[in-house]
């Protein structure tokens, strides 16, 4: 089981594409084993279309993702998070940090201690 981190880029809009190209990506980069993620969003604001947050916390979406930690630096980030988390309810454990190192010490917690994979 490894860790995939995504990183995100100023201005993106995450569509319902994006999130099925994300997972099919999420899928070959791990084999079809279990996997975690995570995002860091400090690369910029970007949002997600609700076609997309209700794939991605879906339970088909996460059936070999064993949790998410997503790295927040804004307000605006954090907001957006806490609503996905709170309301849009994802199928695994998801939780929101302010530095990379910690979310990757809660997932490397839940992981056994492997180093990340970028995409």
């Amino acid at each position: 089981t490894g860790i995939i981190l995504m990183e995100i880029q100023e201005g993106v809009f995450f569509e319902l594409e994006d999130a099925e190209r994300s997972h099919e990506a999420h899928l070959r980069l791990s084999s079809g084993n279990p996997f975690y993620i995570l995002l860091d969003t400090q690369g910029g604001f970007f949002n997600v279309s609700p076609e997309a947050k209700k794939k991605i916390a879906s339970p088909e979406y996460a059936r070999y993702m064993r949790a998410s930690a997503f790295v927040v630096s804004s307000l605006g980030a954090r907001l957006t998070g806490n609503f996905f988390v709170k309301f849009v309810k994802p199928a695994v454990p998801t939780r929101l940090f302010g530095k990379r190192e910690e979310a990757l010490d809660w997932l490397r917690q839940l992981n056994g201690n492997r180093p990340p994979q970028q995409p």
